[in-house]
């Protein structure tokens, strides 16, 4: 058979660029070359703007195709202008539309083809549905020619790893780089809510299976898996595979509806359910190879060898900010620490080193850089050997102490004592807004002189302890002098 794959470099095309020549069929792939890593590899033919009609046309004049799958087209007038260009040119055009073309309807759970589409609060699915529409008018009476329209819901694969509320699919490697380089990742509600997920290569094989039969002729199916995860279990499986912890603030669901300059994915519904008897009523049963938690140690590898993140634009960083300091002041944001089983030096050093030059420029500074990096390092050493750090505390009988700082250090170490006898009686922060469930919290140290402060900032710590000193503060001590201390008493010399 002689395919013609517009796309061939994304989640799903990529997987069906392989399917498709792995069944030895004719296959001509033409790609807007966007991911030119890729390209190369995927037997790719030609690289064009296939959604310039002259560009189109040149590629495809003289040739004539049983199957044309169209991953690349997002516009109606797009779409009338492929299909000026293909009808002719094939028997099959098949085009990759998406659930969230979907009317939303806040009382609907479980989506079937036959529901009305026209999604007005996400752009993406708004334009799917125009797309789809376009394909209902152009078809109409067309004899020589079958369409076939396939929704997927949330397709993974070592390029997109899902996580909700705020699209990162041009991002692949936004939670890994979170995670890695200690940056707050926000999240919806408490994290729990289910997303119904399906690997890209499962994906490819159901849609292969699906287009060999007939009654996908003129017709419409939903392509979504059996499997469902939600954004905390994601979570919670990348830091034990990075041996690292993640930073997550959750925040109501409100506070991401119809924010401008956002596209929150819970307008696209991906805490809906979409059903797929249709699709198994063709094919039979599913018989699913990959499983997501299972497949995340290849999104690691992934980003790894690509360094594919760059970051938000600089609109979108200040709009998610906005969102998250709002809720904050709200007093709406719930903090809480994911981390790994084991947090293990080497793997989290070598992810870390991949992080490139610029995100580590525009992240932080670079002294500050280095002390984070040698201070997590020995927090990592004293996990692997199973040191607490409230033995610190408990052998110089000091049972209540004050937090100097609420960043990443400081809310790691109140996680860390939790359930000890260690008791934190308050938290001193520059943040005025700062709330705390029972923790009273200070913007600075005065009337605490004669209180064990310590201190979580690990830079500019000199500067803080003139402060704390000015103030009359009499006991005060780092985060890394503990670490010091507790490293020094495994050495042979320390016992």
């Amino acid at each position: 058979m002689k395919v013609l794959i517009l796309g061939g470099t994304g989640v799903i095309s990529r997987y069906l660029v392989k399917k498709y020549n792995n069944e030895n069929h004719d296959v001509t792939v033409l790609n807007r070359g966007n991911r030119k890593d890729l390209s190369c590899n995927n037997g790719i033919d030609k690289i064009l703007n296939v959604n310039n009609e002259e560009q189109l046309f040149q590629a495809v004049k003289g040739d004539f195709y049983d199957l044309v799958i169209d991953f690349t087209t997002f516009e109606s007038e797009i779409m009338k202008m492929k299909l000026h260009i293909l009808q002719s040119r094939c028997t099959h055009y098949v085009f990759i539309s998406s659930v969230a073309a979907y009317a939303r309807d806040p009382l609907c759970k479980f989506y079937t083809e036959d529901m009305p589409i026209g999604n007005h609060e996400w752009s993406y699915g708004k334009k799917k549905a125009a797309c789809e529409n376009t394909i209902h008018e152009m078809f109409e009476g067309i004899e020589n020619c079958s369409y076939t329209i396939i929704r997927p819901c949330v397709t993974y694969s070592e390029m997109f790893v899902p996580y909700s509320p705020i699209d990162s699919y041009n991002m692949p490697g936004y939670l890994i780089h979170c995670i890695i380089s200690g940056e707050e990742i926000v999240g919806v509600n408490d994290g729990e809510d289910q997303m119904q997920v399906l690997h890209a290569e499962d994906f490819s094989n159901i849609l292969y299976t699906l287009l060999n039969k007939k009654e996908s002729f003129n017709n419409i199916f939903n392509i979504t898996g059996d499997e469902y995860v939600s954004s905390k279990q994601i979570l919670v499986k990348l830091t034990d595979i990075l041996g690292a912890y993640a930073k997550v603030c959750c925040l109501p669901q409100q506070y991401f509806e119809k924010q401008e300059g956002i596209e929150p994915l819970l307008e696209g519904g991906w805490h809906s359910t979409y059903s797929n008897k249709k699709v198994k009523s063709v094919i039979g049963s599913y018989h699913l190879k990959r499983n997501i938690l299972d497949c995340l140690q290849e999104a690691v590898d992934y980003f790894v060898e690509h360094q594919p993140y760059i970051g938000w634009s600089v609109a979108v960083e200040k709009q998610i900010k906005k969102i998250l300091d709002r809720a904050k002041r709200d007093g709406n944001v719930k903090e809480s620490i994911i981390s790994a089983k084991i947090i293990t030096k080497e793997r989290w050093k070598l992810l870390y080193n991949t992080m490139s030059e610029k995100s580590k420029t525009i992240k932080c500074e670079a002294e500050k850089h280095r002390i984070n990096e040698r201070c997590l390092e020995k927090w990592m050493a004293l996990s692997i050997r199973g040191v607490q750090i409230s033995s610190y505390f408990i052998q110089k009988n000091i049972l209540n102490i004050c937090l100097y700082g609420y960043g990443m250090f400081g809310k790691f170490l109140v996680q860390l004592l939790e359930n000890t006898v260690i008791n934190i009686q308050c938290v001193i922060d520059k943040n005025q807004n700062l709330q705390l469930e029972d923790m009273q919290c200070c913007v600075s140290a005065a009337g605490l002189e004669n209180e064990y402060i310590i201190v979580s900032v690990m830079s500019d710590y000199e500067n803080i302890v003139k402060e704390l000193e000015s103030m009359g503060c009499k006991h005060i001590i780092l985060l890394e002098t503990i670490l010091d201390q507790l490293l020094n008493d495994l050495s042979p010399k320390g016992r």
